[in-house]
């Protein structure tokens, strides 16, 4: 079979993130920088990302890396990196991949037990030592560009937040940062509530003049109510926490009254009174629901990734635009990337019987994720 154009890569990992390397068959960009010629692939080749990283040559967990001539005298190899949504001018993981092709293909001569390398990024120069046995690269390390801030204590408008004051760096990308304080928040799991939430804790706080000490106290009306009572098949009284018994007629009237309120909900078995299944009328789950995802599955659940659980979303089964509900069988960790990837490419999930997961791309193609820990 005659070929009319080819590319040769090979594929490369960094602690199991895949970072895939073309090595030929694509020729060099115009650009008088790395950053030029990234622009341009980009704008005019953006069909070669396509091709080395969807289906059937790739799949969502794959990155990729053009090598292409630097554009800097003291550059050994210059390259652009290719991801699943964009462009990145530096990656780490992906600096590896590139320097362990580099020096195991031959492309450039490698010094045992020590091989130093300068690799131009988009970015720009990256100082790069690598260890080197028998050939085989073992361990690398790399310089970053320098970091530098663009804006100290700058302020912008948020929707729903006001103003805030923030600082924004680079490091290789650009990175907003902000103290989380300044609408409410602790960097803790517990503070997964919703803005209307935080809200009432800062009025709440302000209240009980414990906002200047740093302390938080959540309001929260808890309220419990029979489907019978709220249906009025019957009229149970509720059970407010903290208070007893209310009438039907008022326990109604607070659900009628909060149609933008968050209601969990639970059912029990008729004759023993046992939960046996649970969830909330809300997109974002509670902390309890997250840790006991969490715990039934320690990584993230696409196929070829393993981001643990504690740095993923929570993604519905079923999405919640379609229904589905926010109860611990409904929800899986995936990470941002892989979410995304989910929801923008048309994959499919389901559970198995027997704890693993079954994922359908959008060509039909099937991949089974293990539900037991890696």
């Amino acid at each position: 079979m005659a070929f009319a154009h080819s590319v040769r890569a090979v594929d490369a990992h960094a602690c199991g993130e895949p970072g895939r390397v073309i090595v030929s068959g694509v020729p060099d960009v115009p650009g008088a920088t790395m950053f030029d010629k990234m622009v341009y692939v980009r704008d005019h080749h953006d069909d070669l990302r396509k091709r080395m990283l969807r289906e059937p040559r790739g799949y969502p967990a794959a990155n990729c890396n053009l090598l292409l001539p630097p554009t800097l005298p003291e550059a050994d190899a210059g390259f652009v990196i290719m991801e699943q949504t964009e462009y990145p001018p530096m990656s780490g993981t992906n600096t590896i991949c590139v320097t362990t092709v580099l020096i195991e293909t031959g492309i450039v001569g490698a010094t045992e037990p020590v091989t130093e390398l300068a690799l131009e990024t988009p970015a720009g120069l990256i100082r790069v030592t690598a260890d080197v046995v028998d050939g085989k690269v073992t361990r690398v390390t790399f310089r970053n560009v320098p970091a530098f801030a663009v804006h100290l204590d700058a302020t912008v408008d948020v929707p729903e937040l006001g103003r805030l004051t923030v600082d924004v760096a680079w490091g290789g990308m650009f990175y907003v940062i902000a103290d989380a304080r300044q609408v409410g928040l602790r960097l803790e799991p517990e503070e997964g509530r919703s803005i209307d939430q935080l809200r009432a804790d800062v009025f709440l706080d302000l209240l009980c003049g414990s906002a200047s000490r740093g302390q938080s106290r959540k309001g929260v009306v808890d309220i419990g109510v029979d489907l019978e009572t709220l249906t009025r098949l019957t009229n149970d009284p509720g059970e407010l926490a903290g208070y007893g018994p209310v009438i039907a007629d008022i326990a109604r009237q607070v659900a009628e009254r909060q149609p933008e309120a968050v209601w969990r909900w639970t059912v029990t078995d008729p004759e023993s009174g046992q939960t046996i299944h649970n969830g909330i009328t809300r997109r974002r789950p509670t902390t309890g629901q997250r840790r006991h995802v969490e715990s039934r599955n320690s990584t993230c659940i696409f196929p070829g990734c393993r981001m643990p659980a504690t740095d993923c979303d929570l993604d519905h089964r079923i999405p919640w635009a379609e229904g589905g509900h926010t109860s611990v069988e409904q929800l899986v960790p995936l990470c941002r990337h892989d979410h995304q990837i989910r929801h923008r490419f048309g994959w499919k999930h389901q559970p198995l019987a027997n704890g693993d997961h079954e994922w359908i791309s959008r060509l039909g193609h099937r991949y089974t994720t293990s539900g037991l820990p890696p």
